[in-house]
């Protein structure tokens, strides 16, 4: 069975599947502050003109400004625009005056030597060709600017990695989407060998669940991953799962799992 990135921009269109996935991190302890991390691996004075590639709902950019006062220009791109409407919704009620436009990370529409932070935030490893946004982000980069790139380590969600197989044969694919494959922690090194420094920092979380709620729903929030799957196919990949889950937390009265995050901040 073949391994693909996991590639679909509907996928991130939805709000929903944001928030299922991070209600799933919500359970994982310690639990990791991406934003409070990236403050601090980037030692942001404030005045930073800041683009975060994949920017979602715009929360990161929110809680930048407000949380941490920041002052300077901040840039939000997506190349999901239904999710991205989100992110300007929010900013307009929060009153932050960050500028968000659609696009995608392997063609920037921004000038060379433009920004002193260039984020990356859960979106390099879903990107097809990815080597291509590395090189634009550097780009857009000035020189002694800093790119963060949030990204997940090998050993995370274990348990859905054993479940994509059946899941897979119940959709009568010849593949399982998986985000990981091509770009992890353990590999983004070798990917960034074009700037000057780098510094990573791992970070792992354990999961202990005494419902299986919150890892059903992370699973039902990567229904499209899987292609153009219709209800009525999905519905017994989501049986399957719920039974699963369910023998797990019945034989061992809890679901235990991992989540190891890091972030590589690459300097030009």
């Amino acid at each position: 069975m073949k391994i693909l990135p996991a590639h679909n921009t509907n996928n991130y269109s939805s709000e929903s599947n944001l928030l299922k996935r991070k209600a799933f991190a919500n359970y994982c302890r310690p639990k990791i502050d991406l934003v409070k991390t990236l403050v601090e691996l980037l030692k942001l004075e404030g005045d930073e003109k800041i683009l975060d590639v994949g920017c979602g709902n715009g929360d990161a950019l929110i809680a930048i400004r407000n949380e941490y006062n920041h002052r300077g220009m901040l840039y939000g791109l997506d190349i999901a625009e239904g999710i991205l409407e989100r992110a300007v919704e929010a900013d307009r009620k929060a009153g932050t005056s960050i500028k968000f436009f659609p696009g995608d990370a392997r063609k920037l529409e921004f000038p060379d030597n433009y920004f002193d932070v260039v984020i990356l935030k859960h979106v390099l490893h879903n990107v097809s060709g990815y080597p291509k946004a590395i090189q634009e982000c550097r780009r857009i980069l000035k020189d002694g600017g800093k790119l963060a790139i949030v990204i997940n380590g090998r050993k995370t969600r274990l348990i859905f990695k054993k479940l994509e197989p059946e899941i897979a044969k119940i959709l009568g694919v010849n593949f399982i989407p998986d985000a990981d494959h091509n770009l992890v922690l353990e590999n983004i090194p070798g990917k960034l060998k074009a700037f000057a420094s780098l510094k990573v920092k791992k970070m792992t979380s354990v999961l202990r669940l005494t419902k299986i709620g919150p890892y059903f729903d992370y699973i039902d929030s990567g229904k499209d991953f899987w292609g153009d799957v219709r209800e009525q196919q999905w519905k017994p990949a989501l049986d399957f799962s719920k039974k699963y889950l369910e023998s797990i937390l019945k034989k061992q009265k809890i679901i235990k799992d991992y989540v190891t995050i890091g972030i590589a901040v690459a300097t030009k």
